[in-house]
């Protein structure tokens, strides 16, 4: 054994925490702080010594996220050269001030509304919202704040399964600031329908037969967005014959945005007058008086040939004994109005004088030779009251006529067999009240001109 005074202790090295820190933590509901032991710093350690702190009890003043003080006990020295050493005292109460920061959550039950197209990219949302991830057991009121939130589709246009961001969600509640909004709402789908819109033709859209078709108008209901406009045309059925024709939605389109609904409106053509410019009627040749009713049918024309009983009806007046017969035009169908045109009925016999003529006396009406007993001499055709010019004339040339009686309203052209060629309105002829001009005959020969109770003989070269 050895001496006493040779015998001594090892005593424990005395040793301080020189300094520490606690790792900040998401909130949990607990005031719960961890040391972070890797940064502990021991005073008085030997250089090479393995020795660590082990965790003690630890507690922030406060649980809520916020930068807060804490509080600790019970601090143990752990390591292989633990057992070399004391340590001497807890450290300060106060070392450090971590920070317990907001938990992420999410937040479900955000739904997107479908909705009719209006030109903008806004949505609506239902649903209150949840806070999915929040802490349980600790009774934090804590919900979903939607008044500012926003939902807005991927564009403008109608479609089906269209995509929807949501933003500005927030959260309310006692113990919202211990949380974070991780992300908005998860993007959901909702449908744009085409907005419906209702056209509706204009009243009284009409035209007169054989008129030019004028545009369709219209007014919709409601009117289109900005930006937003038709395109196309109203339509009718394609007929031109008079009535009323429903006005369908022909091309016009709004685009994909919209669909259109019509309403019930007609188009109406109403019948053209028998007196217009463009309806013609020719004129109607002397007829030879035959002791019964005459009834000439008049060619109507208006860019093609009328047709009787189609297009119009035809009445006649004073149309058996000599004189003017009256044929009244009533409008039919695509035609209304009444007009009326004149013919000469003739029974007079007027002979030519055979020097001037064939050698014999013949009958102007019916060119039956006469015998001479009744015949009249050309120099007692020729009128003193009614001058004819230029005579001769020329064919095809027109002539003057001077002195026209009132009340003549037609002038009759005979041939010298008798035949009338032609038969001309007055009205259509008169250059001045008492003064005519027409186209003579294009053949050569000799012509009586009949004006009232007048002859007037007249020779085309």
């Amino acid at each position: 054994t050895l001496p006493a005074d040779m015998v001594a202790d090892i005593t424990r090295r005395p040793v301080t925490i020189a300094s520490i820190s606690f790792a900040d933590k998401v909130y949990d509901g607990t005031k719960t702080a961890t040391v972070d032991n890797a940064a502990v710093q021991i005073a008085n350690q030997v250089a090479g010594d393995n020795l660590t702190v082990l965790d003690a009890t630890a507690t922030f003043v406060d649980k809520n996220a916020g930068t807060w003080d804490v509080t600790f006990d019970s601090f143990t020295l752990g390591g292989t050269d633990k057992d070399n050493y004391e340590l001497t005292a807890q450290p300060a109460d106060v070392i450090a001030q971590p920070t317990i920061t907001p938990k992420p959550v999410t937040l479900s039950g955000i739904s997107a509304n479908s909705r009719p197209y209006n030109g903008t990219t806004q949505a609506t949302f239902s649903g209150a919202g949840t806070v999915v991830g929040k802490v349980e057991g600790v009774g934090d009121e804590v919900t979903v704040d939607a008044s500012n939130g926003t939902a807005t589709f991927a564009d403008k246009n109608a479609g089906t399964g269209k995509s929807v961001t949501f933003d500005g969600f927030a959260l309310t509640g006692t113990h919202h600031a211990n949380y974070k909004i991780s992300a908005q709402p998860a993007v959901d789908t909702a449908t744009i329908t085409p907005l419906p819109v209702m056209v509706t033709p204009d009243d009284n859209q009409s035209k007169t037969y054989k008129a030019v078709n004028p545009v369709l108008t219209y007014t919709c209901s409601p009117t289109l967005f900005d930006g937003d406009s038709f395109s196309g045309t109203l339509s009718r059925a394609t007929t031109d014959k008079a009535g009323k024709y429903p006005i369908g939605i022909g091309t016009l389109t709004a685009g994909s945005n919209y669909t259109i609904n019509m309403a019930n409106k007609v188009f109406t053509i109403t019948p053209k007058s028998i007196t217009a410019s463009t309806v013609t009627v020719a004129n109607i040749a002397a007829q030879l008086y035959t002791g019964k009713a005459i009834k000439p049918l008049p060619k109507v024309t208006d860019g093609v040939t009328l047709s009787n009983n189609t297009d119009y009806t035809l009445t006649y007046s004073n149309n058996t004994d000599e004189g003017t017969a009256t044929i009244t035009i009533k409008g039919k169908g695509n035609y209304q109005d009444s007009r009326t045109v004149e013919f000469e009925i003739a029974k007079d016999k007027v002979s030519v004088n055979t020097d001037v003529n064939t050698g014999v006396n013949t009958d102007v009406n019916t060119g039956v030779n006469t015998g001479g007993n009744s015949a009249t001499q050309i120099e007692s055709v020729e009128a003193t009251s009614v001058k004819l010019y230029p005579n001769p004339v020329h064919r095809g040339d027109i002539i003057t006529i001077e002195g026209v009686p009132d009340g003549v309203k037609h002038i009759v052209i005979y041939d010298f067999t008798g035949r009338a060629v032609a038969t001309l309105p007055v009205g259509s002829q008169r250059a001045t009240s008492t003064t005519l001009q027409m186209q003579m005959p294009t053949t050569r020969g000799v012509y009586l001109v009949r004006v009232g109770e007048e002859l007037l003989k007249v020779v085309v070269e």
